[in-house]
């Protein structure tokens, strides 16, 4: 009999305190990729976010946004640039990235074992880069269409001041329900937190299910961007079992 669902029971009764489990866990898997072409990478990306050109914003002191004419009349007056480039998201079908390809679906197969799945493999069927200029960030969201996401850096992102959440990348849990009730804490843990922030480094590659809402703390850098690689990764294969009227090959 094929059973869809982990039997959690035990003989003993779980009364104490101490015997606090976690179930129905999130995971995030987090591996190193080294590719030998990062330079090539970077060059690539660089030159599709130039090419949009120039995308600045004039700035009061107070921070609102001004038009050309406003500013005339301002005295402190900054210049912010504000483009945030997404690239096409077929990357993984150009030579450049093909290397980068193959590292992740392999990093993924071993996804694939640690869930033990059979009969399927996984494959890169969307790849996409991103550069974020100053207050450049990545709304909150899923990806539809996909089994796993995940993201890539290329660099570490640009160094800002102590203590800022500046490029880190967010995921949200999807469990509000939870916060229902908001009673004052002591300190943040992970039964009493929402939000989990993850410092991104050079060749850290992050994937995880890919209905997981996440997003990005905006760039604070007033002259770096901050490069990344997103990816979306289904299954080829046997879905299903035989016979079970549940079964796709794909």
């Amino acid at each position: 009999m094929n059973e869809n669902f982990w039997d959690y029971s035990a003989p003993e009764k779980k009364i104490e305190l101490n015997n606090i489990h976690s179930i129905f866990s999130i995971p995030i898997f987090e591996s190193t990729i080294m590719v030998s072409n990062i330079d090539e990478i970077m060059n690539d990306l660089t030159i599709k976010y130039k090419s949009l050109g120039e995308d600045e914003e004039l700035l009061a002191s107070n921070g609102s946004v001004l038009s050309p004419m406003e500013a005339n009349d301002q005295k402190n007056v900054s210049v912010r640039n504000r483009i945030s480039y997404y690239s096409e998201d077929t990357l993984h079908e150009n030579f450049i990235y093909k290397e980068l390809t193959s590292a992740i679906e392999k990093v993924s197969q071993d996804i694939f074992n640690v869930y033990e799945y059979d009969s399927i493999t996984p494959h890169v069927v969307t790849m996409w880069g991103n550069v974020l200029g100053q207050q450049g960030y990545i709304h909150s969201h899923s990806h539809s269409n996909s089994m796993f996401s995940g993201v890539w850096y290329p660099e570490d992102p640009p160094e800002t001041e102590e203590g800022s959440l500046s490029n880190y990348i967010k995921f949200i849990d999807p469990t509000r329900i939870k916060f229902f009730f908001m009673p004052q804490i002591k300190k943040k843990n992970p039964l009493n937190s929402g939000e989990v922030f993850i410092k991104p480094r050079k060749g850290m590659c992050l994937i995880f299910p890919s209905w997981l809402e996440h997003d990005t703390v905006p760039n604070e850098s007033p002259s770096a961007q901050r490069y990344s690689i997103s990816f979306n990764i289904f299954p080829k294969g046997v879905l299903g079992y035989p016979n079970s009227l549940n079964r796709l090959t794909l």
